[in-house]
């Protein structure tokens, strides 16, 4: 029997006996090593300096926005100059929301180091890459995970101009 199949290799000639496919068998992948005891020391200690470097920023930030407000509330000031003051301060806040979940990000991290699940994606369980981990070693969900996570990306509106 000849049925016709239309691939790009059998586009020209398409009255050529169809042949059986296999369908390709999923791959069997090695259960990946845990990281090596000198590995987890230094990932260890770039998670621990990074936390104290953004603790520290954290407290920077909260110093500032407690120093700024009985400043701001001592002073008669017109609309534009409150108006400027609230814009500061929500930048400021927004910032301390930002180093905040850095902070319990980074010590997310530690803790899944303790129990031995650091590099693994909470979502799907797949080892993270290295890269990955390399550039955030705070991360806590592999590429494909995490790009689902945050969702569709904005299109710039230029675009449609």
């Amino acid at each position: 029997m000849i049925r016709t199949i239309r691939t790009p290799r059998t586009a020209r000639n398409s009255a050529l006996p169809s042949r059986a496919v296999a369908r390709p068998q999923p791959i069997a992948r090695p259960e990946p090593r845990p990281l090596a005891a000198p590995e987890l020391d230094r990932r260890g200690r770039t998670l621990e300096r990074l936390l104290e470097q953004h603790g520290a920023r954290l407290r920077a930030c909260k110093r500032s926005l407690r120093d700024e407000l009985p400043a701001v509330a001592a002073d008669v000031r017109d609309e534009m100059d409150n108006s400027a003051d609230h814009l500061a301060r929500a930048v400021g806040v927004a910032l301390l929301e930002a180093c905040s979940a850095t902070v319990r990000e980074i010590d997310g991290a530690i803790q899944r180091l303790h129990k031995g699940t650091y590099g693994r994606c909470i979502d799907c369980g797949e080892k993270i890459a290295a890269v990955r981990l390399k550039v955030v070693p705070f991360a806590e969900r592999c590429r494909g995970c995490q790009n689902a996570c945050d969702g569709p990306v904005p299109t710039p509106i230029a675009q449609y101009a």
